[in-house]
C-alpha cells in the first residue's frame, strides 16, 4: 500500500512503506531506578537488623516494604517495556502506555522548510 504525501498544490509525492527503525527503548535508561532500589532494599534490610536488636518487630514489615520497592521496579520495567518507536519515511510515531495507551505521531509531510530573507533596502 503507497501513502501519498501533498508537499504543494499541484505536486503529489509518493512515499513507500519501509520502516526504517522499529523497536523498544533499552533498559538502561532505567539503570537508576534499578540503583535506587538496590540501594533502598539495603536500607531496609539494615533497618530491620537494626530494629530487631531493640524492639519487637514482625517479620513481614520489611516485606511489606520490599513488595514496594518491587513493584516499582517493575512499573519501570514496564513502562519501557510497553514503549514502541517506529520510524519510516512518512513520519515516526511513538507508542506508550501500560493500561492506557498513547499515541504520537508526527507526519513528516507537514514540516516546512521555510527561509525569510530581510534586506535592509
Amino acid at each position: 500500500m503507497t501513502r501519498f504525501a501533498t508537499l504543494h498544490r499541484n505536486r503529489v509525492v509518493a512515499v513507500a512503506d519501509t520502516v526504517i527503525f522499529s523497536g523498544t527503548p533499552s533498559q538502561v535508561v532505567n539503570r537508576p531506578a534499578y540503583v535506587k532500589s538496590v540501594v533502598a532494599a539495603i536500607i531496609v534490610f539494615a533497618g530491620y537488623l537494626y530494629a530487631t536488636t531493640c524492639w519487637h518487630v514482625p517479620w513481614f514489615a520489611p516485606l511489606i516494604a520490599l513488595l514496594m520497592i518491587a513493584i516499582g521496579v517493575v512499573v519501570a520495567y514496564l513502562r519501557t517495556a510497553c514503549t514502541e518507536i517506529v520510524i519510516d519515511p512518512a513520519g515516526v510515531t511513538c507508542r506508550q502506555g501500560i493500561f492506557n495507551r498513547q499515541i504520537q505521531s508526527l507526519e513528516l509531510f507537514r514540516i516546512h522548510d521555510v527561509t525569510s530573507l530581510h534586506p535592509w533596502w
